[in-house]
């Protein structure tokens, strides 16, 4: 970015990092309205982190409140999720908190998200939620593809990435025949229900298959 806009880059960016701070509520959650509210609340935590990564200060305490909610939605005892916030879909919930379980196992422990607490969650939910997102009936999420599905997959990937290996390989070619079976004859993907725009799903889906693995866990 030329030296002269990266101040204003830089002002639009705490400006965004407040009001998102803002929003969010004492459970942690960012928004409890629309059809999957919980898909914005992870799409606000996601926010937050790529925000704090680029440089700008960000409440990190609000970050870890963040992820706490939205690993919560996965119950270890009963190896079952709390779709309430995600219109009764499981992988809604299984999306948004494999992500944020993958956030909180590479936080430092001196942080808000590195705590004990956090971290023995975090292997909870990596280790529970990892064998279902195997399961085609979770996988398949409403029944028909909606951008909904697309941004879980892409939220899915970005956490299986962190992980790397023989697991990420596996997730990227499963994903990746399946995006093909349901890709336009123009090369594009639209959704189903809910979430329509060809844009929308067609960027979720490029960003999915894009993902990689790099040193040190963190995807690319």
């Amino acid at each position: 970015m030329p030296r002269d806009g990266r101040g204003a880059a830089e002002a639009a960016l705490a400006d965004c990092v407040r009001r998102i701070e803002r929003a969010q509520q004492a459970d942690g959650s960012f928004s409890k309205d629309g059809w999957a509210p919980l898909l914005s609340s992870a799409f606000a935590a996601n926010g937050l982190h790529a925000a704090s990564v680029a440089g700008a200060k960000v409440d990190q305490k609000k970050l870890a409140r963040a992820d706490a909610n939205l690993m919560g939605k996965y119950d270890e005892k009963t190896k079952s999720f709390d779709n309430r916030e995600s219109a009764g879909v499981d992988l809604y919930s299984a999306a948004a908190s494999v992500i944020a379980a993958a956030r909180v196992r590479a936080a430092a422990p001196a942080s808000p998200e590195g705590s004990r607490d956090m971290k023995h969650k975090a292997e909870a939910v990596a280790q529970g939620v990892g064998g279902q997102l195997a399961n085609e009936r979770l996988m398949r999420g409403f029944g028909t593809y909606g951008g909904e599905e697309h941004v879980s997959y892409m939220m899915t990937a970005e956490a299986k990435a962190a992980v790397g290996g023989a697991e990420f390989a596996t997730f990227h070619e499963e994903m990746r025949v399946r995006l093909a079976q349901i890709q336009r004859d123009d090369g594009t993907w639209r959704g189903d229900h809910c979430i329509t725009s060809t844009t929308f799903c067609t960027a979720a889906s490029l960003i999915t298959l894009a993902i990689r693995p790099h040193a040190g866990g963190r995807p690319s």
